[in-house]
């Protein structure tokens, strides 16, 4: 017989990949430095046609006329009506109304201080000399002065637009917090006088028809007034009022 070959014994061989892992990480360094990167640049060019279409566009439509930036100011002498933006057209609005044309104007802090200039609305007629401050301003008058300058035709639509419908109250550091209060909910929303069945105004509406007392308004019609619905809602008249703090004297 044959002898029988001892069975082969095969010894597993692990790879060494470590030179391999070696060389790679030498050449990705290699590579990002000898990379080159390229940074695209769009401009924006239209073609001369297009470009005097846009010129005639812009020409063509008409120029919305500025809105106001309604500023109210609160003394002991009464209400103070301005511009912040100076619109001519608003100079009227800031004068004294037909009651408040006599009187005179108020000490001034500093130049260009509102308080230079006589209260668009005054204290109320039959307010005492030891009156309280809620009591004796006229609020009617200040509510009709708003009113007239919220239904202006041409400021009208502005006055409605996203971040036109904006009015600042401002007041002196000794005001009431009370009075605060009341001259911002005075300028919030319009209102009806008495039981009239007045609807939301719009550009055409006949200013006169929303104003309280017939233009002299007392504290009871003001307080007979009720709010103006549509849709459910009450109709603003300034829906962003804004509270405006003074700033401290070198003093305090």
């Amino acid at each position: 017989m044959g002898r029988r070959r001892p069975a082969s014994t095969e010894e597993a061989v692990e790879l060494n990949l470590a030179p391999i892992m070696n060389m790679v990480m030498i050449l990705v360094p290699l590579l990002l430095l000898s990379s080159v990167f390229i940074k695209a640049g769009v401009v924006n060019v239209s073609s001369p046609r297009r470009a005097d279409a846009s010129r005639a566009e812009s020409e063509e439509r008409p120029e919305e006329p500025a809105v106001p930036r309604v500023v109210v100011s609160i003394g002991r002498d009464g209400f103070r009506i301005s511009d912040q933006r100076n619109l001519g057209s608003f100079a009227p609005f800031a004068q004294p109304v037909a009651r408040c044309a006599n009187q005179r104007s108020g000490s001034a802090s500093a130049p260009g201080d509102t308080r230079e200039l006589p209260p668009t609305v005054c204290l109320r007629d039959d307010a005492g000399a030891g009156a309280d401050l809620l009591a004796a301003l006229d609020f009617g008058g200040l509510y009709n002065r708003l009113a007239e300058i919220r239904l202006q035709s041409e400021w009208f639509v502005g006055f409605g637009e996203e971040g036109g419908s904006v009015i600042s109250v401002l007041a002196d550091p000794d005001i009431p917090f009370e009075v605060l209060v009341a001259t911002m909910d005075t300028a919030r929303y319009l209102l009806r006088p008495g039981d009239r069945p007045l609807l939301a105004p719009t550009a055409s509406s006949d200013v006169t028809a929303y104003m309280l007392g017939g233009g002299h308004p007392t504290p009871e019609d003001l307080g007979r007034a009720q709010y103006i619905e549509s849709s459910g809602a009450s109709v603003p008249m300034f829906r962003d009022v804004v509270l405006v703090l003074p700033r401290p004297t070198a003093g305090g």
